[in-house]
């Protein structure tokens, strides 16, 4: 499995439709799932002031993810291979 980036530009988009992109998304992952495709969606961190969304999932290979956005109808300005990376508490930081 491989970790992903999907770059989405969402200017001007509202809240409630926002929310209806992540939940398109999660359902057409867990569609995918369920034909057998092993995509998993990690979550997403929208900047509202430049509208840009950025989406991390896990799949096989790029064109799993490829598939997610055309199926779902989602928009998609690039996807990336991506690494994540594991930080320790701010307390153990000193």
């Amino acid at each position: 499995m491989r970790t992903f980036l999907v770059e989405r530009d969402l200017t001007g988009i509202s809240m409630a439709d926002l929310h209806g992109v992540a939940a398109a998304q999660q359902r057409h992952t867990a569609l995918m799932r369920a034909d057998g495709d092993r995509i998993y969606y990690l979550g997403s961190t929208f900047v509202p002031d430049e509208g840009r969304c950025q989406c991390l999932l896990e799949a096989r290979d790029i064109s799993v993810i490829a598939a997610l956005n055309a199926t779902a109808n989602l928009p998609c300005t690039r996807i990336m291979q991506a690494v994540t990376l594991a930080m320790p508490p701010a307390a153990t930081l000193g």
